[in-house]
Protein backbone atom coordinates (compact mmCIF):
# COMPACT_ATOMS: atom_id res chain seq x y z
CA UNK A 1 0.00 0.00 0.00
CA UNK A 2 2.78 2.39 0.97
CA UNK A 3 4.71 1.62 -2.21
CA UNK A 4 1.73 2.67 -4.30
CA UNK A 5 1.25 5.88 -2.29
CA UNK A 6 4.91 6.71 -2.83
CA UNK A 7 4.41 6.25 -6.58
CA UNK A 8 2.21 9.37 -6.83
CA UNK A 9 5.13 11.87 -7.00
CA UNK A 10 7.01 9.43 -9.24
CA UNK A 11 4.11 9.40 -11.71
CA UNK A 12 3.97 13.20 -11.65
CA UNK A 13 7.70 13.28 -12.39
CA UNK A 14 7.23 10.68 -15.16
CA UNK A 15 4.58 12.83 -16.82
CA UNK A 16 6.82 15.89 -16.59
CA UNK A 17 9.92 14.18 -17.98
CA UNK A 18 8.03 12.30 -20.68
CA UNK A 19 6.36 15.42 -22.06
CA UNK A 20 9.11 17.99 -21.56
CA UNK A 21 12.24 15.99 -22.41
CA UNK A 22 11.04 13.17 -24.67
CA UNK A 23 7.94 14.62 -26.40
CA UNK A 24 5.67 12.09 -24.65
CA UNK A 25 7.29 9.10 -26.37
CA UNK A 26 8.44 7.02 -23.40
CA UNK A 27 5.55 7.37 -20.95
CA UNK A 28 4.79 3.62 -20.89
CA UNK A 29 8.44 2.72 -20.48
CA UNK A 30 8.79 5.11 -17.54
CA UNK A 31 5.71 3.58 -15.88
CA UNK A 32 7.28 0.11 -16.31
CA UNK A 33 10.43 1.45 -14.67
CA UNK A 34 8.48 2.69 -11.67
CA UNK A 35 6.78 -0.71 -11.33
CA UNK A 36 10.19 -2.39 -11.55
CA UNK A 37 11.27 -0.03 -8.77
CA UNK A 38 8.63 -1.52 -6.48
CA UNK A 39 9.93 -5.02 -7.22
CA UNK A 40 13.48 -3.79 -6.65
CA UNK A 41 12.43 -2.55 -3.21
CA UNK A 42 10.88 -5.97 -2.50
CA UNK A 43 14.14 -7.59 -3.60
CA UNK A 44 16.21 -5.33 -1.35
CA UNK A 45 13.90 -5.95 1.62
CA UNK A 46 14.05 -9.69 1.00
CA UNK A 47 17.83 -9.46 0.81
CA UNK A 48 17.92 -7.92 4.29
CA UNK A 49 15.45 -10.49 5.62
CA UNK A 50 17.53 -13.35 4.23
CA UNK A 51 20.59 -11.92 5.98
CA UNK A 52 18.63 -11.63 9.23
CA UNK A 53 17.59 -15.31 8.96
CA UNK A 54 21.27 -16.30 8.45
CA UNK A 55 20.63 -17.22 4.82
CA UNK A 56 23.74 -15.44 3.55
CA UNK A 57 24.27 -17.74 0.58
CA UNK A 58 20.79 -17.07 -0.76
CA UNK A 59 21.15 -13.35 -0.10
CA UNK A 60 24.42 -13.12 -1.99
CA UNK A 61 23.09 -15.39 -4.75
CA UNK A 62 20.14 -13.09 -5.31
CA UNK A 63 22.20 -9.93 -5.09
CA UNK A 64 24.97 -10.99 -7.46
CA UNK A 65 23.62 -13.61 -9.80
CA UNK A 66 20.41 -11.79 -10.53
CA UNK A 67 21.63 -8.21 -10.27
CA UNK A 68 25.11 -8.30 -11.76
CA UNK A 69 24.88 -11.31 -14.07
CA UNK A 70 21.43 -10.16 -15.13
CA UNK A 71 22.91 -6.88 -16.29
CA UNK A 72 25.64 -8.70 -18.19
CA UNK A 73 23.01 -10.88 -19.89
CA UNK A 74 21.04 -7.72 -20.65
CA UNK A 75 24.10 -6.29 -22.42
CA UNK A 76 24.22 -9.38 -24.62
CA UNK A 77 20.51 -8.94 -25.31
CA UNK A 78 21.29 -5.35 -26.30
CA UNK A 79 23.89 -6.44 -28.83
CA UNK A 80 21.51 -8.95 -30.41
CA UNK A 81 18.03 -7.35 -30.16
CA UNK A 82 18.66 -3.65 -29.57
CA UNK A 83 17.79 -0.95 -27.09
CA UNK A 84 14.15 -1.72 -26.28
CA UNK A 85 14.88 -5.40 -25.59
CA UNK A 86 17.74 -4.28 -23.35
CA UNK A 87 15.54 -1.92 -21.34
CA UNK A 88 12.80 -4.53 -20.97
CA UNK A 89 15.32 -7.14 -19.82
CA UNK A 90 16.73 -4.69 -17.25
CA UNK A 91 13.17 -4.18 -15.98
CA UNK A 92 12.54 -7.92 -15.70
CA UNK A 93 15.54 -8.76 -13.49
CA UNK A 94 14.23 -7.09 -10.29
CA UNK A 95 10.92 -8.93 -10.77
CA UNK A 96 12.72 -12.28 -11.12
CA UNK A 97 14.90 -11.52 -8.09
CA UNK A 98 11.88 -10.52 -5.97
CA UNK A 99 10.01 -13.70 -6.92
CA UNK A 100 13.01 -15.91 -6.09
CA UNK A 101 13.54 -14.14 -2.77
CA UNK A 102 9.87 -14.43 -1.83
CA UNK A 103 9.89 -18.13 -2.71
CA UNK A 104 12.88 -18.64 -0.40
CA UNK A 105 11.19 -16.65 2.36
CA UNK A 106 7.74 -18.24 1.96
CA UNK A 107 8.18 -20.40 5.08
CA UNK A 108 8.47 -17.28 7.27
CA UNK A 109 5.48 -15.40 5.91
CA UNK A 110 1.76 -15.89 5.82
CA UNK A 111 -0.89 -13.93 3.98
CA UNK A 112 -3.55 -14.93 6.49
CA UNK A 113 -3.92 -11.56 8.20
CA UNK A 114 -2.79 -9.27 5.39
CA UNK A 115 -6.29 -8.08 4.55
CA UNK A 116 -7.58 -7.83 8.12
CA UNK A 117 -8.74 -4.20 8.35
CA UNK A 118 -8.10 -3.76 12.10
CA UNK A 119 -4.61 -5.29 11.88
CA UNK A 120 -3.81 -3.20 8.80
CA UNK A 121 -5.01 -0.04 10.57
CA UNK A 122 -2.91 -0.90 13.63
CA UNK A 123 0.21 -1.58 11.55
CA UNK A 124 -0.16 1.62 9.56
CA UNK A 125 -0.59 3.52 12.81
CA UNK A 126 2.66 2.05 14.11
CA UNK A 127 4.70 2.39 10.93
CA UNK A 128 3.53 5.60 9.24
CA UNK A 129 6.69 7.39 10.40
CA UNK A 130 8.80 4.92 8.44
CA UNK A 131 6.69 5.67 5.37
CA UNK A 132 7.21 9.40 5.76
CA UNK A 133 10.93 8.79 6.27
CA UNK A 134 11.08 6.72 3.07
CA UNK A 135 9.14 9.39 1.23
CA UNK A 136 11.59 12.08 2.37
CA UNK A 137 14.72 9.98 1.81
CA UNK A 138 13.87 9.18 -1.82
CA UNK A 139 14.40 12.75 -3.09
CA UNK A 140 17.45 13.09 -0.87
CA UNK A 141 19.06 9.97 -2.36
CA UNK A 142 18.04 10.84 -5.92
CA UNK A 143 18.40 14.60 -5.83
CA UNK A 144 21.42 14.61 -8.13
CA UNK A 145 19.56 12.64 -10.83
CA UNK A 146 16.46 14.79 -10.37
CA UNK A 147 18.39 18.04 -10.87
CA UNK A 148 20.28 16.69 -13.89
CA UNK A 149 17.07 15.37 -15.47
CA UNK A 150 15.31 18.72 -15.13
CA UNK A 151 18.07 21.11 -16.17
CA UNK A 152 20.29 19.15 -18.56
CA UNK A 153 19.64 17.23 -21.78
CA UNK A 154 18.84 13.49 -21.72
CA UNK A 155 22.27 12.42 -23.04
CA UNK A 156 24.02 13.90 -20.00
CA UNK A 157 21.47 12.25 -17.72
CA UNK A 158 22.16 8.91 -19.43
CA UNK A 159 25.93 9.28 -19.00
CA UNK A 160 25.54 10.29 -15.38
CA UNK A 161 23.15 7.40 -14.68
CA UNK A 162 25.57 4.86 -16.16
CA UNK A 163 28.43 6.22 -14.04
CA UNK A 164 26.25 6.30 -10.92
CA UNK A 165 25.04 2.72 -11.53
CA UNK A 166 28.61 1.46 -11.88
CA UNK A 167 29.53 3.28 -8.68
CA UNK A 168 26.54 1.84 -6.79
CA UNK A 169 27.28 -1.72 -7.99
CA UNK A 170 30.90 -1.44 -6.88
CA UNK A 171 29.70 -0.09 -3.53
CA UNK A 172 27.39 -3.12 -3.11
CA UNK A 173 30.23 -5.48 -4.00
CA UNK A 174 32.65 -3.90 -1.53
CA UNK A 175 30.03 -3.51 1.20
CA UNK A 176 29.06 -7.17 1.02
CA UNK A 177 32.64 -8.36 0.79
CA UNK A 178 33.61 -6.48 3.95
CA UNK A 179 30.35 -7.20 5.77
CA UNK A 180 31.10 -8.32 9.35
CA UNK A 181 28.25 -10.84 9.14
CA UNK A 182 29.77 -12.62 6.16
CA UNK A 183 33.29 -12.48 7.61
CA UNK A 184 31.92 -14.23 10.69
CA UNK A 185 31.23 -17.29 8.54
CA UNK A 186 34.84 -17.76 7.41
Amino acid sequence: VLAFILQVPVIIYIIYISHNKFDGKFYGLFILMSIAGIFSAVKNSSFLLLKSFNKYFYAIFIEYSISIFGKIISLFIFTIYGFYAFVLSILVWPIIAAIIALLILKNWFTLKDVFDYNLLKSNIGKTWKFGVSSFISYPQNSLDRLIISIFLPPNILGSFTIAKTISENLKILIKNFFSPMIQKLT
